[in-house]
């Protein structure tokens, strides 16, 4: 009787620990789409995909514009993926000062040109069945090092068109925050971008700027701190980009993937809306309205490193805050422990 109910609590110990190691250590997602369902474009892909890997009880689905103004929708989990499919305005200033972990493929957020967006570069673009996108399925890992990379370098196949094909693409532009990475270039040729603080537009911050705000030009030309208005912040703005300018060959300046760890110094100023460091991990990433559902395998691991980096909760680690465990190391592990206690059952049998 007593060896049937050391048996008995054994196999509830075991459950019980299998089912808390899956669903403790499970990343997850909060997405925010256009719809109020995940049905507009590629919303459908990308959310079937976060929940066939972290479960579908792991990652909800929400519309961007009814998200809470003071960030507080993310309350509860690790990461937040920002659709491009909705407009830039449905989240702007909701989660540019959280602490949790952020991906958006949404160029417009990307910038320093706005109050809540998330001051990593310059400027953001996108391009839709353009020259510049026809036949483009590449992207050029710079860093392979870096999580973000997914183990992959050199130039890379993230869709699988054919050279007829065009997606949408989105891209950072222009000089990057201080503290920003750049993980992968974008093979478009879309031109130049402006350089923000260049308030006399000659494609330099230099002191000609200095002298054209403070002879009180109004507007400025590529201001990013006070819009309409020639203020003091300007010349602080302009003060920390002085000798950024806009010569770099159009793939040098637009970005495929960029990362800001938390602590990363941005493009703002610490006022509310502004971010002069990075709360929370950041990760802009190059994916569209169009194009997830066709991504090659590669660019399906591109994606997944993003989300995984972007939910780590210790800075520089590399590793996520926990993955589902396989369903075979779960087997193995009960196997080995009912192996164990089997052999306690016979040695005590013996006895």
């Amino acid at each position: 009787m007593g060896i049937l109910r050391s048996f008995s609590c054994a196999v509830i110990v075991v459950v019980l620990s299998l089912v808390f190691t899956g669903t403790a250590n499970a990343i997850t997602v909060l997405m925010h789409g256009r719809n109020p369902a995940a049905d507009f474009r590629d919303d459908s892909f990308v959310y079937s995909h976060l929940q066939t890997k972290y479960g579908s009880a792991n990652v909800t689905y929400m519309q961007g514009s009814v998200a809470a103004p003071d960030g507080s929708s993310a309350n509860g989990f690790d990461v937040v993926f920002i659709s491009s499919t909705m407009a830039s305005s449905a989240t702007r200033n909701k989660y540019e000062d959280s602490t949790k972990g952020i991906v958006l493929g949404e160029n417009a957020l990307v910038s320093d040109d706005d109050v809540g967006n998330f001051m990593l570069s310059d400027a953001g673009g996108n391009q839709d069945a353009t020259a510049a996108t026809l036949g483009k399925t590449k992207i050029t890992i710079l860093d392979p090092s870096h999580p973000l990379a997914a183990g992959l370098s050199g130039e890379v196949t993230v869709f699988n068109t054919t050279p007829t094909d065009t997606y949408w693409w989105q891209f950072a532009r222009g000089a990057l925050a201080p503290g920003v990475t750049r993980i992968a270039a974008s093979q478009l040729d879309v031109g130049t971008a402006s350089v923000s603080t260049d308030y006399n537009a000659s494609s330099e911050v230099d002191a000609g700027d200095y002298v054209y705000w403070r002879k009180g030009g109004t507007p400025l030309p590529n201001e990013v701190a006070t819009s309409a208005a020639n203020t003091p912040e300007d010349y602080t703005e302009w003060r920390r980009r002085f000798g950024n300018f806009s010569s770099l060959s159009p793939p040098d300046q637009q970005h495929a993937i960029l990362a800001a760890d938390v602590g990363a110094r941005l493009w703002g100023d610490g006022e509310t809306g502004r971010p002069a460091t990075a709360p929370g991990r950041r990760v802009f990433m190059f994916l569209s309205d169009f194009g997830f559902f066709d991504l090659t395998a590669d660019g399906v691991k591109l994606f997944d490193a993003a989300i995984d980096w972007a939910a780590t909760t210790v800075p520089g680690s590399g590793s996520s805050v926990g993955a589902v465990p396989e369903p075979g190391c779960c087997s193995l592990a009960f196997v080995a422990l009912l192996g164990g206690l089997g052999m306690r059952l016979r040695r005590a049998a013996t006895i």
